[in-house]
């Protein structure tokens, strides 16, 4: 796992602009590139491994399953109930959470 402070400059690399020789470097980089914490949303950090499929996903600034999303959002109010099952990461979970609130 990279230094911490350098988490910032890795995900702004992640995240910016293709280049020819960026996806070799970082597929050969990839086994240090886990425990990456960066913002997945505006209010959610998670420490992701880019070596994983939907991880690197989310490292890349993308949405997960954003008709999953929406659905969440318009369904869970405050004092809802949320179970996932299979949670993988917890992606889902965490912002079921968030929405949902402290019960």
């Amino acid at each position: 796992m990279p230094p911490r402070f350098l988490h910032p400059l890795l995900i702004r690399y992640i995240r910016g602009p293709n280049h020819p020789a960026k996806l070799r470097l970082l597929h050969a980089g990839r086994r240090y590139l886990h425990g990456l914490e960066c913002a997945v949303r505006p209010d959610l950090r998670l420490a992701l491994d880019y070596g994983d499929r939907l991880q690197h996903e989310l490292l890349c600034g993308r949405d997960h399953e954003p008709l999953t999303l929406a659905l969440l959002e318009r369904l869970l109010q405050p004092g809802s109930v949320f179970v996932d099952v299979g949670a993988n990461i917890g992606f889902f979970s965490l912002l079921a959470a968030r929405r949902v609130g402290a019960t």
